[in-house]
């Protein structure tokens, strides 16, 4: 009868035990992202942007949340610069208004480079903005192209948006 005794409470008290450690689960944050635009000569929503709609495609592909509401661009809007040509400052004003985790801004570089008989498409910088520890955690120069050797790889913007954002990832952001 003793032994009985032990081997139920052993069992309830692992029963119990295991219980708790189900509980104390909690679900993954979910990271708020901002993407400014890459182009100049576009305005508000910027639907012709391909180099930003690449980069919400692969945000919302990693389980990001992106902030595409118009209330958070009429705030982003009434600041006095300009969107397409965000700089470190002006990403710290912006998180200062606005309530999210990440502000990704970048600019085409207007350097045309010539290999041979043609032009390769200029270079793209791109740079996340932490705002919870206003810092710049991601500075990245993306090139359609990569040579290894006598091989060149050809990347789209898809392709270049979805390895900056398998960077922030594999930096623990996720």
């Amino acid at each position: 009868m003793r032994k009985i005794n032990k081997l139920s409470f052993l069992l309830y008290f692992s029963c119990i035990v295991i219980l708790s450690a189900q509980q104390d689960k909690t679900p993954p944050k979910i990271y708020s992202v901002v993407i400014m635009p890459f182009l100049d000569d576009q305005n508000y929503p910027y639907n012709m942007d391909r180099i930003r709609e690449s980069f919400i495609r692969a945000f919302y592909q990693k389980g990001f949340s992106v902030v595409m509401d118009d209330s958070t661009w009429a705030i982003i809007l009434d600041h006095d610069f300009n969107p397409s040509k965000t700089l470190k400052d002006d990403a710290q004003l912006v998180s200062q208004t606005v309530d999210v985790d990440f502000i990704v801004y970048g600019q085409i570089s207007s350097l045309i480079k010539q290999r041979g008989d043609y032009y390769t498409p200029n270079p793209i910088s791109v740079s996340i903005y932490d705002t919870k520890r206003n810092d710049l955690i991601i500075k990245e120069r993306m090139d359609f192209s990569e040579r290894w050797g006598l091989m060149w790889k050809n990347f789209s913007y898809d392709d270049m948006a979805l390895r900056v954002v398998n960077r922030l990832v594999s930096m623990g952001y996720k």
